[in-house]
């Protein structure tokens, strides 16, 4: 059975990720988009919220939710403003 799934499998033939090319993008897409770590950071804290909810301690999971909240409020205001920044940028100048 091994010989069968040896003989099967392809030999890795793309080059593998560069971790500076990732930098890259996110370093563009941060200049881009000014709020996306924020609500990055809003995804991140709500997850830690659930689990923190399911493992039992409420306190907590209410806390880290209401700061994942206001992550998100100031993600989208900074979203809006980098939006309304590079409007012309966007749409060709017209």
């Amino acid at each position: 059975m091994l010989k069968f799934l040896r003989n099967k499998v392809e030999p890795l033939t793309e080059t593998p990720f560069q971790a500076s090319s990732i930098r890259k993008k996110i370093k563009g897409t941060i200049k881009q988009n000014w709020g996306f770590p924020l609500i990055g950071g809003f995804i991140v804290l709500l997850l830690i919220a659930a689990v923190s909810l399911s493992v039992g301690f409420t306190p907590l999971a209410e806390a880290i939710a209401v700061y994942a909240y206001y992550a998100l409020a100031a993600g989208v205001i900074l979203q809006l403003a980098s939006y309304l920044k590079n409007k012309d940028k966007n749409n060709g100048g017209a």
